[in-house]
């Protein structure tokens, strides 16, 4: 046969009758496309051409395939991922308009189609949460983390949404899972010593807050603020005051004046501390 095609990383298939093949081709854009050749008797192929309107703008013909049944055989096709993906679309369109009970009642939709796919459950804890429906925001994280245990960043929103409900234990715990699948995000570590600081536990604070602020290369102001305030409740109040007026030059540098008033009493606060005698 003297086909012309290049159907390295393609899903290709013959029909039946073995005239015509089918395949899947990203020669014209990032979305694998359709494509159809006839192959004559001599086993020349025609030139290619793409199967229009066979997929959406955003999605990906994988694999496919011929059916062999005769003309008129096929009444209709139930399209379940291709409503899938309609349903999801919906939903975070109407997220983006801030139409949020409509984008949860479309993720839900969504998750009927298909239950496991962990980024549907996540956006829709991202939705219920952002809808002051924290408790089944929770039970979302959860099911995304069920789902996909390794994906970073749902153990760090799943954390978030247990310290809100109360288990801060259990959001320690997923959070330290977070950073060691992810240990170059300052984020994470940010939450991680947010609880502790809201557990009161202000010692175990300071490494998660001090390694934030040093992978955020000392340009984050909250990070830093934060810092000083655990560094305060500990009785260290020469670093203290250091990280403080840190975070109160960078949100002066910002113009976030809102910011740097606020930085500027924690300041002040951390100075009267360290002018204070310490115990013996």
């Amino acid at each position: 046969m003297n086909c012309n095609l290049s159907l390295m990383n393609s899903w290709h298939t013959f029909s039946p009758n073995g005239r015509w093949l089918a395949f899947s081709s990203k020669a014209r854009g990032p979305y694998t496309q359709l494509m159809l050749t006839h192959i004559d008797a001599d086993g020349n192929d025609s030139p290619a051409v793409i199967i229009d309107n066979t997929t959406a703008a955003n999605r990906a013909v994988n694999i496919p395939e011929f059916v062999n049944i005769p003309q008129g055989g096929l009444e209709n096709i139930d399209p379940q991922a291709t409503e899938f993906y309609r349903l999801f679309d919906v939903a975070f369109k109407a997220m983006e308009a801030g139409q949020i009970p409509d984008a949860i009642a479309a993720f839900r939709q969504a998750l009927t189609r298909d239950p496991n796919d962990a980024l549907t459950h996540y956006v829709l804890a991202t939705a219920l949460s952002g809808n002051d429906q924290e408790p089944e925001a929770l039970e979302e994280y959860r099911q995304a983390v069920s789902i996909d245990p390794t994906n970073a960043t749902f153990l760090d929103h799943f954390a978030v949404s247990l310290a809100i409900t109360g288990d801060s234990a259990n959001a320690v715990q997923q959070l330290q899972k977070a950073i060691a699948l992810a240990p170059g995000s300052p984020e994470y570590r940010f939450n991680l010593g947010y609880v502790y600081e809201n557990q009161g536990n202000f010692t175990a604070a300071i490494e998660p807050f001090r390694q934030a602020v040093e992978l955020s290369h000392n340009r984050n102001w909250r990070a830093l603020a934060e810092l000083a305030k655990v560094y305060d409740k500990t009785s260290h109040a020469p670093e203290a005051v250091q990280a403080a007026r840190q975070a109160l030059d960078l949100a002066t540098q910002a113009n976030d004046q809102d910011a740097a008033a606020q930085l500027r009493d924690l300041l002040q606060t951390c100075q009267r501390h360290r002018a204070q005698p310490q115990p013996e």
